[in-house]
């Protein structure tokens, strides 16, 4: 056996089928994308099937690196979901007055009491 130094990593991706079914969630995320419209897939029961569906829509979205919005309505067995544009994300994300959430807050520090 003989190691030695490579001049470069390989990029390995995985390269698969894309199903008709996953092609259509792309292209509706593209769409939604483009005209922030929400879209709706019915029929879908609660559990194990609307986990399944929410997750790859996420995983789409995140790979064309768009933020997604998914809500689901019980009742209505329906999964509604949209790509909001950035001027909506812009303002739910800004204080309102004054007000910041805990979480957007970086690097603080405290002062030290001494007696």
């Amino acid at each position: 056996m003989q190691i030695k130094e490579a001049m470069n990593f390989p990029v390995i991706s995985r390269t698969g089928r894309t199903s008709a079914e996953l092609q259509t969630i792309i292209d509706t995320l593209i769409l939604s994308n483009e005209n922030g419209k929400p879209y709706s897939i019915e029929g879908i029961q609660p559990g194990k099937k609307y986990n399944s569906m929410q997750q790859r829509i996420r995983a789409q979205a995140k790979k064309l690196n768009f933020n997604v919005q998914i809500h689901f309505d019980k009742t209505k067995q329906t999964l509604f979901f949209r790509v909001p544009k950035v001027s909506e994300l812009e303002t739910t994300i800004a204080p309102v007055k004054g007000v910041v959430k805990a979480k957007d807050i970086k690097n603080v520090k405290s002062a030290v009491k001494t007696k």
